[in-house]
């Protein structure tokens, strides 16, 4: 971090507190605890002059911090590592919490349903409230494709469940439900 500066020490001569401002003219109050001048709290404007808040773990580990990103507030939470382990979200059209771990997301929430990622990023399995209401679960392939969903399908004059097998062009081929009067159907 670069920029003029207020500096306030204590009595052994070590920086306990720093205003400064940053490149772009952005200013940054830092709080520290240690001889070294590690910052355990820091408050300040983004280049965009959007207020953020950062607080580290006194050994300089965990750290949280409040931003907003695109006029939306975020809270990130990450390990002693710097690697992120939880997202909090609050964008008015899609407010979300994503769930971390080493540092590549592996679940999120939304309100329009609760996805799961296997390590190497891929969206595996979603639970969801589709437009119609009904619950649905469902597993994808490798390649981000439906194979295999269980849900509740609303037919004409009541709710019935449906166990529903996909192709690679997300088309139903086998399935398994009751009619409406309560019969067992098998759907090839």
């Amino acid at each position: 971090e670069g920029g003029a500066g207020f500096r306030r020490n204590a009595k052994d001569g070590s920086t306990r507190v720093r205003l400064a401002l940053l490149g772009k003219g952005e200013p940054r109050l830092d709080f520290t605890m240690e001889q070294d001048g590690r910052s355990v709290a820091s408050l300040g404007l983004s280049p965009d002059g959007w207020p953020d808040l950062r607080l580290s773990g006194k050994e300089g580990s965990a750290r949280s911090s409040v931003m907003f990103v695109d006029g939306n507030p975020r809270v990130l939470l990450e390990d002693k590592e710097g690697k992120a382990n939880a997202l909090l979200a609050a964008a008015s059209e899609k407010p979300s919490l994503i769930l971390y771990k080493d540092g590549k997301p592996r679940a999120g929430l939304a309100l329009d349903g609760l996805d799961l990622v296997n390590a190497e990023g891929q969206h595996r399995a979603r639970v969801e409230i589709m437009e119609s209401g009904e619950p649905r679960l469902s597993l994808k392939d490798k390649d981000d494709r439906r194979v295999l969903s269980l849900s509740v399908e609303a037919l004409p004059n009541k709710e019935v469940p449906l166990l529903a097998m996909y192709d690679e062009k997300d088309l139903l081929r086998a399935g398994l439900n009751l009619d409406e009067s309560g019969r067992p159907n098998f759907i090839l």
